[in-house]
């Protein structure tokens, strides 16, 4: 995972297309690659998205963060403050993107728990035929 300094993005005014060029560039990626890694035919989407011109759509943001090496849910906190701030203020209020981060990451983890317990609620003989074992 590709560490960026808070104090880098502080320096000048961060925008969303900022942003995601400055993680694309620290992953050593050009717009053409990263078009491409993302199901684009060409660099162009990138292009705009870093321009301003358009968004990166939210469905593509898991993927990017795992390209460029971002942590996801600091990408998400700050994507949706700088280009979804109507979101950002409905879930989070006026609370900093470390907070947000961090309620991410801690709503993520309860899923992940509540999902390993339904998984064992389910009986043995069923998790059984449901991976295959034990069936002719």
């Amino acid at each position: 995972m590709t560490i960026i300094k808070e104090s880098s993005i502080r320096r000048q005014k961060m925008t969303s297309g900022r942003y995601l060029a400055f993680c694309r560039e620290n992953a050593d990626l050009t717009t053409r690659e990263l078009g491409e890694a993302l199901g684009y035919t060409s660099g162009c989407g990138v292009s705009n998205w870093e321009n301003g011109r358009s968004k990166l759509p939210p469905t593509k943001w898991g993927t990017f963060a795992k390209l460029t090496g971002v942590d996801e849910c600091l990408l998400v906190s700050r994507l949706l403050r700088w280009d979804y701030q109507d979101i950002y203020k409905c879930v989070f209020r006026d609370m900093p993107v470390r907070k947000a981060v961090t309620l991410i990451r801690s709503q993520r983890q309860a899923q992940s728990q509540a999902s390993k317990a339904r998984w064992f609620a389910i009986p043995t003989h069923l998790q059984q035929r449901i991976h295959g074992v034990g069936t002719p």
